[in-house]
Order: structure tokens, then sequence, then C-alpha cells
């Protein structure tokens, strides 16, 4: 029991050390983990129904598969380079509120510069980390909502539903081509003559000549 108690208080720890100084990185993971295990959930729902037959398996379970793919990758990409670029930008003090900026000032820092990192600079400065770690954390949560928002409410159904209508598209081409397969051979009939008027008249006209002829030679 105790061990089971260090082992709590030893993942609370890392817990803490990773995301405390880093509010972005916790929404970033937290989401994209939902978004998997939503994904695991709805799979499982299909492989166990036994209400869903067979051929219907095979095709909604790569689709399953592929949304949540689509759906962890886009969230998490999206989301993380916007969290990222907050992050920079406010590294570079291209992005600051009033206190780090008394901070800064006298110090001969040039704000907004790509090259500056307020972080590297000041990191062993409790006044700095004040001023700076709120401002930091806020800026975070703000791109990492927005990132959120666009890859869950505008990427992730737009990339979904291309792949899911070509996925359909090859699966009704599939099964075409096996119904095609199992269909026995059509059966093509010898080419036949027409036979048509001109052609009954030609017979009849034939038929009486003949008759003509005949009747001559017995006289």
């Amino acid at each position: 029991m105790a061990n089971i108690g260090n082992m709590w208080q030893s993942l609370k720890n890392n817990i803490f050390q990773n995301y405390s100084k880093d509010a972005g990185k916790m929404i970033v993971h937290a989401g994209a983990l939902s978004w998997f295990l939503s994904s695991l959930a709805q799979i499982s729902v299909i492989v166990f129904n036994d209400k869903i037959p067979p051929e219907q398996k095979k095709f909604l379970i790569p689709q399953e598969i592929a949304d949540a793919v689509v759906n962890v990758a886009s969230f998490y990409i999206v989301t993380k380079a916007l969290k990222d670029m907050g992050q920079k930008f406010v590294s570079t003090g291209k992005w600051s509120n009033k206190a780090i900026k008394n901070f800064i000032q006298g110090k001969n820092i040039k704000l907004g510069d790509y090259s500056v990192n307020l972080e590297t600079t000041f990191g062993k400065s409790e006044d700095f980390h004040k001023a700076y770690q709120p401002f930091k954390n806020g800026v975070a949560m703000i791109t990492t909502t927005i990132g959120s928002i666009i890859s869950s409410n505008i990427l992730t159904p737009i990339a979904r539903n291309k792949f899911g209508a070509n996925r359909q598209k090859a699966y009704i081409a599939n099964e075409k081509g096996k119904l095609d397969a199992m269909s026995p051979a059509p059966i093509v009939l010898p080419a036949q003559n027409r036979f048509g008027m001109d052609d009954y008249k030609k017979q009849v006209s034939l038929n009486a000549t003949k008759t003509s002829t005949n009747a001559q030679m017995k006289i």
C-alpha cells in the first residue's frame, strides 16, 4: 500500500513539474488524449457490437481508425503550433505586459527581436518570473484554445469528410468488383441474318419462277 502511495505521489510531482510552468502543454496533451480515448471507445463499440454485420465492420473499423488518426494529429499539430508561436512571441517580448516591460526597462533589451530570449536572460530572477510566468501561461491558454477550436471545428471535419468520401467510393467500387466477379458470364448468341420484307419478296419471286419453269418443262 505504501508503494502505491509513493507511486501516486511521484506521479503527481512529475505532472506538476512538467505542466506547472507550461499550462499550454497540459491543454495540448490532455486534448490529444481525450480525442484518442474517445476514438478508442468508438472503435470498441463497433468491434464488440454483434448487431453490426462483419462486412460492415470491415468498412467501419478502418474508417474509425482513420478518423482517430486525423482527429488526434490535427488537434496536436495545429494546437501545439499555435501554442509554440505564442510562447515564442512572449519569450522575445513581442507580446508582453506592463509588469514585464517595467522589469526590462533600463536593461538594454530590445523587445520583439527574434534573437532575444527573456527566459534564458533572466531565468534565474525570481522577480522576472513573477512578472513573466502568469502572462506566459495566459497566452499559452489563449493560443491553445484557439488552436483547438480551429482544429476540432474547421480542419478536422473537412479532412475527415474528404477521407471518408474517398474511402466510401473505394469500398463501393471494391464491392461492385466482387459482385461482377461472382455474376455468370452473359450468353452470347451467334449472329443471325435478319429475314426482312425484302428477303420475303425475293423468296416468293424465286419460288414463282421455279414453279413456272417446272410447268413449262412438263408441257
